[in-house]
């Protein structure tokens, strides 16, 4: 018989922001995490998730910009969830980059 844990990781989700709202998730002590990206897709349509992501060690607005979302042909359309982890107690730098590549 194999047990096996269960590792709650508690999320707290905002958004949509849009591409020009990125500048003010840049609070290196409060901005990182996890997010996701919807927007256009030839196949699937509007407004479908088109990417999941993790600023580690970065900010949240840095690491989004460096993907290039604002070259896009619906970049004006592009909605962006941002996830921190939430939590009873603040974890150490370690634990909140093994939370965050867990969620994602």
């Amino acid at each position: 018989m194999t047990i096996s844990k269960t590792h709650l990781i508690q999320i707290e989700w905002e958004g949509p922001y849009h591409l020009i709202d990125l500048v003010s998730l840049t609070n290196e002590e409060y901005d990182n995490g996890v997010y996701q990206i919807y927007g256009k897709h030839p196949t699937y349509g509007s407004d479908v998730l088109l990417y999941i992501g993790k600023a580690d060690y970065q900010t949240l607005g840095k690491r989004i910009s460096q993907e290039d979302w604002l070259n896009t042909n619906d970049s004006n359309n592009t909605k962006i969830y941002i996830g921190r982890l939430h939590g009873p107690v603040i974890p150490s730098e370690e634990q909140w980059s093994k939370e965050i590549d867990l969620a994602e």
